[in-house]
């Protein structure tokens, strides 16, 4: 079992199964029944000897600008009949669900490797970087430590290291930006009826060093601003962290993160956006591990008031000419003359 220490604020999750238990700090769901903390505090499949393909999620909301790490064991000949898959980021508890999307470490397979997939909903996983052959080809022990970054630019690093220490080999670089958000981190395990007990895991790790980026504001209405940042963001948010450039520009009054999607703030003015295209400045905003964008964040909001009718002295006809025939001495068209006294400049 390898210390890997760091400040816990930049840790989205540490399991190094030292506590002897999956149920708690943290919680693990799914077929808790085909596991077990062994005695060299290890996570273990511990399933009948049938074959089976159990799974172990807990929650994980970490996406972009971020780190994942684990060690695994699998005591086996790998195959398409037994192989691992740990899922960096999970839309569904349900990780082998139809409908699930996110990313995933495959060990095994009949390639014997480490690859990186990536799996869309109602279809099947895509292959986004192909790990060298062979690389996990042993028929009775196969250890691999592995590291995949994903950066704010959405470039994935896949790494290994087979002796399980942390001197990585990189498998491959990709760019992907498909999926933005994640629910879940877990292990999904496929093995025939002799090797129910022959995986073992240990030293996850999750990492998440940068703050939060700016990605849009979006008007909602004259009151109304949507803002919306790469990862999810703390709660609750300061009104005060957001503000917007120009005289007599108005204040925020509220700034409330989404039920829902933890990336999207709402915020809410106390008076009418001015007319025209306005700079809203983000500052102070942390995301769900500690990381602080000091800022400035800028991005641009523009906003249309709608058409009103004019009001009491507003509207003018000052002159009628009508299409007169014979034409003598006029122009051969016909026009309304409108005035309106109370703009800077008048005619319209």
């Amino acid at each position: 079992m390898l210390s890997l220490g760091r400040p816990a604020a930049w840790a989205q999750l540490t399991e190094s199964f030292a506590d002897g238990d999956f149920t708690q700090n943290p919680t693990w769901t799914g077929n808790t029944t085909d596991f077990v903390v062994n005695a060299s505090q290890q996570l273990q499949s511990n399933g009948p000897a049938v074959a089976a393909s159990p799974q172990l999620v807990t929650a994980s909301q970490a996406a972009t600008g971020t780190t994942w790490e684990f060690y695994a064991k699998l005591n086996l000949g790998t195959s398409s009949a037994n192989q691992a898959e740990v899922w960096l980021m999970s839309d569904l508890s349900d990780l082998r669900a139809t409908a699930n999307k996110g990313y995933f470490v495959r060990l095994g397979n009949t390639a014997d490797e480490t690859s990186l997939y990536r799996k869309n909903a109602a279809t099947t996983a895509a292959l986004i970087i192909d790990g060298a052959d062979g690389t996990l080809s042993s028929s009775t022990s196969n250890t691999v430590r592995v590291r995949v970054t994903r950066s704010l630019q959405n470039v994935w690093t896949l790494e290994r290291d087979l002796s399980g220490n942390q001197n990585f080999t990189t498998e491959g670089t990709v760019t992907d930006a498909t999926h933005q958000r994640s629910n879940y981190f877990g292990v999904a395990l496929t093995y025939s009826a002799t090797n129910s007990r022959s995986f073992f895991f240990d030293d996850f790790r999750i990492t998440d060093a940068t703050a939060p980026t700016l990605q849009s504001a979006t008007l909602v209405n004259a009151r109304q601003v949507d803002v919306t940042f790469n990862e999810p963001v703390a709660a609750p948010q300061a009104p005060a962290s957001y503000s917007l450039a120009g005289t007599g520009a108005p204040a925020v009054a509220s700034a409330q993160r989404d039920a829902t999607d933890p990336a999207l703030v709402h915020l809410t003015f106390a008076s009418d956006l001015p007319a025209g295209t306005s700079t809203l400045t983000v500052r102070n905003v942390a995301d769900l591990y500690g990381n602080v964008a000091a800022g400035p964040l800028t991005a641009t909001v523009s906003y249309t008031p709608p058409a009103a009718a004019p009001g009491y002295y507003q509207l003018l006809i000052t002159e009628i000419l009508a299409d007169e025939t014979p034409v003598v001495g006029l122009p051969a068209s016909e026009f309304v003359e409108i005035h309106n006294p109370r703009l800077p400049r008048p005619w319209i």
